[in-house]
């Protein structure tokens, strides 16, 4: 899948409400770069919050980065969409 073609399914994703992690990504549309896409798209204007999560493992706790997209309206992607290509 092209790098354009993983953002827009990265977005949808965001815009649907949907958290978005690096295994998410890896799974959804096999995008190792999935801090590059986000980087893109908050360039593009995207207000795009990141959590870290913590996740225990045999070598100590460890943490991995969740986006989310919170307050867009449809409305809001609608006058982005005539703005701008993602």
């Amino acid at each position: 899948m092209k790098s354009t073609n993983q953002r827009m399914v990265i977005l949808k994703q965001l815009l649907d409400g949907q958290a978005v992690t690096p295994t998410s990504a890896l799974h959804d549309v096999s995008s190792f770069r999935l801090a590059a896409h986000i980087y893109v798209l908050r360039k593009k204007g995207y207000d795009i919050i990141t959590t870290m999560v913590p996740q225990p493992g045999e070598a100590g706790q460890h943490e991995y980065a969740s986006y989310t997209l919170p307050n867009f309206t449809p409305a809001d992607e609608l006058k982005r969409i005539r703005n701008d290509r993602v």
